[in-house]
């Protein structure tokens, strides 16, 4: 044929893929399933702070503040930004600096400054990624934990508790709004769920 039929016959559009999340009864479990005092502070950082992988890696020693529970956060543009932690970080923090980070420390000839260390020096992404891929079996969770899934976490149930958008934004550290109202849509479904799990008329909407 010379002509196309279907040349003005637009691509359907491909809907979004909306991020997962984890309930705070699997948060629980990723915790108790966490073999090193490490393993435990990690989990808890990133569910209590949504800070990204890159991001942890990179943490100093005094880029913690435990008395005023608080990190400073170097993000993508080398963009500062305060995040905020509660008392089970604090004291998962505090039992890691207190042992399993100082016996690695005396191994090691470079990255003392670094927060998270391994016994090679400063921890790396793909260590994360493993660490957090092995507890989530060993807590026999339905679906694989990786590091964004606590950071869709973390937004997720911000915006269930009524922080506003702009707040969830500064603490994700996303340069631009669109990028934070992903998760607008998570929390709608989850309303949703509820919804229709709870309430005598839902089967009849």
């Amino acid at each position: 044929m010379k002509d196309n039929p279907a040349k003005a016959v637009s691509n359907p559009k491909v809907g979004k893929n909306l991020p997962g999340y984890l309930s705070k009864e699997e948060v629980e479990e990723l915790v108790k399933a966490a073999e090193t005092s490490m393993e435990k502070a990690i989990v808890q950082l990133m569910y209590e702070t949504g800070i990204r992988v890159s991001e942890l890696c990179s943490l100093n020693i005094q880029d913690v503040d435990l008395k005023s529970l608080r990190l400073r956060v170097k993000g993508k543009g080398k963009r500062e930004r305060i995040l905020f932690f509660g008392e089970a970080a604090k004291e998962a923090l505090i039992s890691y600096l207190k042992s399993e980070r100082i016996e690695k420390a005396k191994r090691l000839s470079k990255d003392h400054e670094a927060l998270f260390i391994t016994n090679r020096g400063r921890i790396s992404d793909t260590t994360v990624r493993r660490i957090l891929k092995k507890l989530s079996i060993k807590a026999g969770l339905p679906k694989n934990v990786y590091p964004h899934l606590l950071r869709h976490t973390f937004a997720t149930y911000l915006l269930e508790e009524g922080v506003n958008l702009r707040g969830v934004q500064e603490l994700l550290g996303h340069k631009n709004i669109e990028t934070t109202e992903v998760y607008t849509h998570v929390s709608i479904r989850r309303l949703m769920e509820i919804y229709d799990r709870a309430h005598p008329r839902a089967k009849n909407r």
